[in-house]
């Protein structure tokens, strides 16, 4: 089994472990004594990184490929994806790439900002052969059937024949969607035209196109973790939904929420905006007696120019304790400096851990964890 992760990078060798961390997570697993090994393919930009720093993740077992003419390939074939941009046409071939480069080996997929808390050698014995993507997800994929790839192939040739056929017809095979979610993990679809990997991904595993073993197993075999793809909804997740309000606790290098071991911590994008609005105003927090709100960007907040011609008590109405936090956060957010991933990681993840956020005064949803005393973090940006 292959343990992968897939990059392309556009920052200079100054600016990338600030953006993307990766010697941080290396030298976090090397102290836990992971055993595994780490296959980092590289689409694009592994020129800009320093050999010293390329040096220092294979000490760590974090063992960097170079895969750009191979992408480069691909990339010519479907030029069809161009019309959504780099980024996701990077997402939509990294299977193509990975399907070429390890040529039938089983792997398991993790996304760059996924930070694991347990050594893959070890869950590798609990998979049990498993062929997966989580939750819909495929920032975890676990692929032990390798026809999985063809799968995949097979449906982004077709796709990218007619990629507005393609969508409309599967738009039209919606139907059951809500029960896929839950019953084969095939995430969610909002998009009319299918416009990402993970959009097209859905579809497969909803459809049945594509392998996806059974999540009652999966839940099976890894019954001691939680799982969660977006920390931001784990409220959301079946079954452990049913036992709200959760707890989280750490202790050690074990973190539990619902009693059950933490798999890892999906540092997407909007949950980071969460944590480093957090690190921002979380003494403004304690000022407002407010939990932190998931409206991870205010936009502006206006007046009605009616209002002056409205009753008192209207008015009152409307200039709320959310209202003023609103505007406060909006002022303040052009202000103050935003915390990089690399600190963000360091403090959550090294210095302190979630039990500042993971709880009833702050979470942005009521009644999903339990009450505990809220403690300023000595930690702060100048």
């Amino acid at each position: 089994m292959k343990y992968v992760m897939v990059f392309w990078n556009k920052f200079s060798a100054s600016d990338f472990e600030e953006k993307i961390p990766l010697n941080f997570i290396a030298q976090r697993y090397r102290s836990r004594n992971f055993t595994a090994s780490f296959d980092l393919l590289f689409l694009e930009g592994i020129e800009k990184l320093s050999q010293n720093y390329l040096q220092t993740l294979h000490q760590n077992n974090f063992l960097t490929h170079d895969v750009s003419k191979m992408y480069d390939s691909f990339s010519k074939a479907y030029s069809s994806l161009d019309r959504f941009g780099d980024y996701e046409k990077k997402c939509f071939l990294r299977w193509m790439v990975l399907k070429e480069y390890f040529r039938g080996e089983k792997i398991i997929h993790f996304d760059g900002d996924l930070i694991l808390n347990e050594d893959p050698a070890t869950l590798l014995k609990k998979i049990n052969n498993r062929t997966f993507v989580l939750q819909g997800c495929p920032a975890f994929t676990v692929i032990s059937d390798p026809h999985w790839f063809d799968c995949y192939e097979e449906n982004l040739n077709i796709f990218c024949k007619n990629i507005d056929a393609y969508s409309k017809k599967a738009w039209q095979e919606r139907d059951g969607w809500r029960e896929s979610e839950t019953l084969k993990w095939a995430g969610q679809r909002n998009r009319p035209v299918i416009t990402s990997d993970q959009d097209l991904i859905s579809h497969l595993i909803h459809t049945g196109r594509i392998i996806q073993d059974n999540p009652k197993n999966i839940m099976s075999d890894l019954n001691e973790y939680i799982l969660f793809e977006n920390p931001l909804f784990i409220n959301q997740y079946t079954p452990w939904n049913r036992d709200l309000p959760y707890q989280y606790k750490k202790d050690g290098y074990d973190e539990k929420i619902d009693g059950k071991n933490v798999l890892f911590w999906h540092m997407q994008n909007d949950f980071v905006n969460y944590l480093n609005n957090f690190l921002i105003f979380k003494n403004y927090l304690k000022f407002f007696h407010t939990r932190l709100p998931n409206n991870l960007i205010y936009k502006d907040i206006l007046i009605p120019e009616s209002i002056g011609h409205r009753p008192v008590s209207t008015v009152l109405k409307f200039f709320t304790k959310d209202f003023i936090f609103n505007q406060t956060f909006r002022l303040l957010k052009k202000r103050l400096s935003n915390y990089n991933r690399l600190e963000i990681y360091k403090y959550f993840l090294e210095e302190k851990d979630f039990s500042e956020i993971l709880n009833e005064k702050i979470w942005w949803k009521k009644g999903c964890f339990t009450s505990s005393k809220f403690n300023i973090p000595s930690h702060s940006k100048d």
